[in-house]
């Protein structure tokens, strides 16, 4: 399992309750010292990096990390300053040595890696999280964490003078105040705090993780949640893909929603095989991931008849043949296949990987169930520690294919103007018979988009089923808070067409029409082109004959 921000959090305040006994030898006063001066300058560095107010995006509501830590920051520094002088009075001979407090600073550390995952190198949102974060009650709950170690250094300050020279009593009593009051006042601005936000997971990067031959079955539901957070990293991403630039075609979009059918049948299978002596939740959760199967080959099917033009492999370069390469009677090797987009190939491990955690490691796609018996079940939640785990797994694939299913008409709409169909339903009647494609039907856009709403209905529901089945069984789900609090915000419901908005609407379909009609006359005209044109540009002079 993936470690979360406040987990993170709660390692750097054990840490520092460890090293509270220290405070009492002399020989780790000024290894204390040094290391609370490092966690001090890397909370002030914290809260100032969470200022993301000016660096979003258009329409993100204002940080309000300001405001929360205004009085924060002040005592930090005064806190600082007196800690400064506390090391100076009596600089001590074991500096360098090694305590808790190193461990404090290295999930610190740590934490504010795990949120520069959900930015890029510009600061753009890379995951919906990114958007949570942005939020009020997510930026009061950083502040609140910050406050929970402030209150422990104060602790710690307190242990050290009263083992300290007079010198430095002084001086470290004056840092415990200090960081009590930036206790007690950052707490006091940090109400209304999102506390869903602790279970936030670090980004992963959106390169397919490689399958290995001897995977452990609990590694391989690690991986499959992995794999869960890329697929929710590429749907945030696929709706926010400007125009012009590369993103899922319709020859990947096909491919994915083959593999998450597969994937939902498998899992179908995994838990019918688990849960054999509970036959309710059989029942209800197989019965519902079947749903979810036949609703993602819905959405494959509904693009059989759809060509997206601006896919490469529907339109591949050709190699370069020219007259030098034909005088040589040279071969020119014929066009590579394009690599698929990673969300197929990590849709497609994510099938592969359910497939073996339940028939064992030779299992392949083509192959039945008849030629791999499925693994011993006792054997089989042992080293999944339960049907717990197994239930989590599903819900995190379950909530990626719901983010995929709202992301991708958006997608769809902006590739609207390159898609061709060949489909008889909406052929032009006035479109020559050798002419197979034409523009894609607003219908059918209208359809496939439908298709894919559909999908994303059956992914909710089957969310809350495993949500109630994982509470049931005595594990419940943490992140489903999170998610929640993330899908009030992301994807944002569409409001319903006002009137104007309408009529707009009609103005734009009847200009497709009217662009299809001119097309078709236009290849109309080049096909039925005379034989024998006239050469309005032939001013060759006319031979002159004698005599004029």
């Amino acid at each position: 399992m993936s470690v979360e921000l406040g987990q993170l959090f709660d390692a750097a305040v054990e840490h520092i309750r460890r090293a509270r006994p220290l405070a009492s030898d002399d020989g780790y006063t000024g290894a204390l010292l040094a290391s609370t001066l490092d966690i001090l300058i890397q909370l002030d560095i914290y809260s100032r990096e969470l200022n993301w107010d000016g660096a979003g995006e258009e329409g993100e509501p204002p940080a309000a990390m300001e405001e929360a830590t205004v009085h924060l920051r002040s005592h930090l520094i005064e806190a600082t300053n007196y800690l400064h002088i506390a090391s100076r009075l009596k600089p001590p001979a074991t500096a360098g040595a090694t305590t808790p407090l190193h461990d404090a600073l290295a999930a610190l550390a740590a934490s504010r890696d795990l949120l520069h995952t959900h930015r890029g190198p510009d600061r753009q949102l890379l995951t919906p999280y990114a958007l949570l974060l942005t939020q009020a009650g997510s930026q009061k709950y950083l502040a609140l964490r910050i406050t929970d170690v402030t209150w422990e250094l104060g602790r710690l300050a307190t242990d050290m003078a009263e083992r300290s020279d007079p010198a430095q009593v002084e001086a470290l009593q004056s840092a415990r105040r200090e960081l009590d009051q930036a206790t007690v006042l950052g707490r006091a601005a940090t109400r209304d705090t999102y506390h869903e936000t602790g279970s936030l997971p670090a980004a992963p990067d959106t390169r397919p993780i490689p399958f290995v031959p001897a995977e452990p079955p609990a590694k391989t539901l690690t991986h499959l949640e992995n794999a869960s957070e890329q697929l929710l990293r590429i749907a945030f991403a696929a709706a926010r893909t400007p125009t012009g630039e590369p993103r899922l075609t319709g020859f990947d979009l096909p491919q994915l929603a083959r593999s998450l059918a597969l994937t939902r049948l498998l899992s179908a299978q995994l838990l019918q095989h688990i849960s054999a002596n509970s036959p309710d939740t059989q029942l209800a959760l197989h019965a519902e991931l079947q749903t979810s199967a036949r609703r993602w080959n819905t959405v494959a099917e509904a693009w059989h008849h759809l060509v997206d033009l601006n896919d490469p492999s529907a339109r591949p370069l050709l190699p370069r043949y020219d007259y030098l390469t034909r005088q040589r009677s040279q071969a020119v090797p014929p066009p590579q296949p394009l690599t698929p987009h990673p969300a197929c190939e990590i849709a497609a491990t994510q099938a592969l990987r359910t497939g073996r955690l339940l028939y064992g490691p030779d299992w392949q796609p083509h192959a039945g169930s008849r030629t791999h018996p499925p693994r011993p079940r006792a054997s089989l939640l042992a080293d999944t520690e339960g049907a717990g785990p197994v239930l989590h797994t599903l819900y995190r694939m379950s909530m990626a294919g719901r983010h995929l299913a709202a992301a991708i008409p958006a997608l769809i709409e902006k590739a609207a103007h390159s898609l061709v169909t060949d489909s008889i339903e909406h052929r032009p009647p006035k479109l020559p018979t050798t002419m197979r494609f034409y523009p894609a039907h607003h219908r059918q856009i209208e359809q496939i988009n439908e298709e894919y709403r559909a999908a994303g209905v059956a992914e909710g529901t089957l969310c809350t089923k495993l949500l109630h089945q994982a509470q049931a069984a005595g594990r419940p789900i943490a992140r489903a808070r999170l998610d929640a609090a993330i899908t009030e915000i992301y994807p944002p419901d569409r409001p319903a067409l006002s009137a104007q908005q309408e009529k707009i609407l009609e103005r734009i379909i009847a200009d497709i029409e009217r662009r299809t009609e001119h097309f078709t006359s236009a290849v109309q005209r080049a096909v039925h082109q005379p034989q024998n044109p006239p050469h309005p540009h032939n001013h060759t002079p006319a031979a002159r004959h004698p005599g004029r």
